[in-house]
């Protein structure tokens, strides 16, 4: 009987035993797990870094908003099955700690690419954690949109047989090289009183040196990069319009093309 029993308080001792090491387990998963995903406050003591983990990224001369793609590797002394992953981390300029961007599987020889979007212009640091261990951290230096860009401007009108003492409406689009409107630039529309060139009026696009243009006004862009405006007519002629966006630090400058009006009473 008390060999029984023994051998009963073994075992339970033994069951306990490994109970505790399995809760201990899941317990320390699910820590890596939350890990993963909270900022980084202390990056540079939190982690062992190693050069075996190799970064990188691209382009190198990225733009904010743009995708950066960090490319890396893990080399074989660290290198552990293909199911852990690797986690990216990146601090923004002025930044107290790192955040993390994203993750990605290394593949059977170690390489990882993963992206990021940095948000805001300056100074970028980005760094891997691998099972515990910090990549080296990097530098990237991250511009705003590159200036000054190309811009396009657009003119429309209706009537464009006006008589005296109606009124002309005047549409367009400012937009970039990327057809995408410029928002709150000033537009100015421009009125020049016209000869007849080479015996047929408005066509001839060369005269336009020759006209003497008069500033009428200005509109701002809506959120499209619209405007619009209206000019009366008062009395009759060959009159031309067009309209102008004189650029500024971070767009070119621009100019419709000219439209031609033969006043009739």
């Amino acid at each position: 009987m008390k060999i029984t029993i023994k051998f009963r308080d073994t075992i339970l001792r033994r069951i306990s035993i490994l109970t505790i090491l399995f809760i201990f387990c899941i317990i320390f998963c699910i820590a890596l797990s939350d890990a993963a995903n909270i900022s980084v406050t202390s990056s540079e003591t939190l982690d062992t870094v190693s050069p075996q983990i190799l970064i990188s990224v691209f382009p190198k001369e990225p733009v904010a908003g743009e995708e950066l793609e960090v490319v890396g590797q893990i080399l074989p002394d660290i290198r552990m099955d293909t199911e852990y992953e690797v986690f990216v981390y990146g601090k923004k300029p002025g930044s107290s700690g790192f955040m993390h961007c994203s993750d990605a599987f290394p593949d059977e020889k170690g390489y990882f690419s993963a992206t990021c979007i940095p948000d805001i212009s300056g100074e970028w640091k980005f760094r891997a954690l691998y099972c515990g261990v910090s990549s080296p951290t990097i530098t990237i230096v991250v511009s705003l949109e590159p200036y000054p860009k190309e811009s396009y401007l657009t003119l429309s009108a209706w009537p464009r047989d006006p008589m005296i003492g109606e009124t002309v409406s005047f549409t367009g689009h400012l937009v970039d090289q990327n057809d995408v409107g410029l928002v709150g630039k000033p537009v100015s529309y421009y009125v020049a009183y016209a000869p007849v060139c080479g015996g047929l009026f408005g066509g001839c696009g060369s005269c336009d040196y020759a006209l003497s243009w008069q500033r009428f006004g200005t509109v701002k862009t809506g959120s499209d990069g619209s405007y619009s405006f209206r000019l009366p007519v008062v009395e009759e002629g060959n009159v031309v319009v067009r309209t102008s966006f004189d650029g500024d630090d971070t767009t070119y400058s621009t100019r419709s093309k000219a439209l031609y009006f033969s006043v009739r009473t």
